[in-house]
């Protein structure tokens, strides 16, 4: 009897000891569980905090459109995000020294989320403005970086205009540089590029030539090699001797690239035809048509890089109505002149075909390039296409591989006439 209390004592020792252990380590489980709990709690609760007391966000955008007449310059400014409560006053604040705040002069302008501007009037000649953009909510105010704008009457300021004439790969911009503060303007253009920080050193740069007198006034480029659906930014510059001025950033998205595309009807002038003077056209600017010479608008030596089709006429020889390749040998003759002023050249073949006249106008998307596929452009394809008739469609093949079909709707008898084409090509 006293063995077996002793067994039965013995056990119940043992079990109190093992039921000991494994309380003090659930124990210890449940304090590391609720310990991990309240630290992800209290992060938590920090960042709706961090959340509920956020300011606004705001950004200086560079000012433009200065006027030296008037003395007067628009700012710019960029709402990013109201932060967590509604704004309740957006704008610039500027003074004659740095570090500009609420605490100096303010231009009020709600205008929400988004890009905004305000004219600033009454400059001051020979003063440094300090500019900041400005938003304020609940929690406090936000500033954009400083801006600092000196009134010296010498940096030229251009005005960035719209842009026009969009295609898949092309844009047409527009500038104006009416003021050229005293220094003629000695170049002028275009910085574009994806980023919306167009700078020299970040952009593509296009000039804009033909500079007269001065260099004032009114300016366009062809923006050429773009990526269909793709946004691109862009502004205006100026370059005096003494500074160079730039214009608002703007801002384009190009065309969805579509397999065929369309022309209008193009009629060209013979060489000696003085009412209608454009003998040079192109398909990736929406065939806009172009002159020769060295003065007035649209002229073929600063957009021959979009140029593909060089247009002639002439009763001499084998050659009446033509088109030649922009690469084409005039030697001497014909446009050799002016085309030694472009700095492109581009090379077009092409190529006589078939396809009659109702088959080019019935043509939809899937029936056009089954015929262009057909097309062999490596043999029997040349330079120029002489002797063109009415209603003849030929094949061409452009510098950048790009094909098509154009159809001669009607021709003329004399260097004085008029010629009309239509064009099928691929974009």
């Amino acid at each position: 009897m006293k063995f077996f209390q002793f067994l039965v004592k013995n056990h119940l020792h043992k079990f109190k000891k093992m039921k000991t252990k494994k309380i003090i380590k659930i124990g210890m489980l449940i304090l590391i569980v609720f310990s991990t709990f309240l630290a992800c709690k209290k992060k938590i609760d920090d960042q709706k905090i961090e959340n509920q007391n956020k300011p606004p966000e705001v950004t200086t955008l560079a000012i433009s459109d200065y006027d030296s007449i008037q003395k007067t310059v628009q700012l710019n400014g960029r709402l990013v995000s109201i932060g967590s409560s509604p704004v309740t006053k957006q704008g610039f604040c500027y003074a004659l020294k740095s570090n500009t705040s609420l605490m100096d002069s303010v231009l009020i302008i709600n205008s929400g989320i988004g890009a905004y501007s305000s004219t600033l009037n009454k400059l001051i000649v020979g003063a440094t403005y300090y500019i900041k953009a400005f938003a304020q909510n609940s929690t406090g105010v936000a500033y954009g970086a400083e801006v600092v704008f000196n009134v010296n009457d010498k940096t030229p300021f251009a005005n960035t205009g719209l842009a026009s004439l969009i295609t898949d790969s092309t844009a047409k911009v527009e500038g104006d540089c009416s003021l050229n503060l005293g220094s003629n303007i000695k170049e002028r253009g275009f910085l574009w590029g994806l980023a919306i920080t167009v700078s020299f050193s970040k952009s593509n740069k296009k000039t804009a030539g033909n500079l007269t007198g001065d260099g004032s006034g009114n300016f366009s480029a062809v923006i050429s090699g773009l990526q269909g659906g793709t946004k691109y930014y862009y502004r205006a510059y100026a370059i005096n001797s003494r500074d160079t001025g730039y214009g608002l950033v703007r801002e384009f998205t190009t065309n969805t690239l579509s397999p065929m595309v369309i022309s209008p009807t193009i009629s060209l002038g013979g060489p000696n035809n003085f009412t209608n003077e454009y003998h040079f056209f192109g398909v990736s600017d929406n065939f806009q048509s172009y002159r020769s010479g060295s003065t007035g608008l649209d002229l073929a030596r600063n957009h021959s890089e979009v140029i593909d089709f060089v247009y002639t006429y002439s009763s001499s020889g084998a050659v009446g109505n033509a088109l030649y390749s922009p690469d084409f040998d005039f030697s001497s003759g014909g446009w050799s002149i002016e085309i030694a002023t472009w700095a492109t050249k581009n090379k077009t073949l092409y190529k006589g075909t078939s396809v009659t006249s109702s088959e080019f106008d019935a043509y939809d998307v899937s029936q056009f390039l089954t015929a262009i596929n057909a097309i062999n452009f490596s043999s029997g394809s040349f330079d120029k296409m002489p002797n063109m008739f009415n209603n003849q469609v030929f094949a061409f093949k452009r510098s950048n591989g790009k094909r098509g079909f154009i159809k001669v709707v009607s021709t003329t008898t004399s260097p004085t006439g008029i010629i009309k084409f239509l064009l099928k090509a691929e974009q």
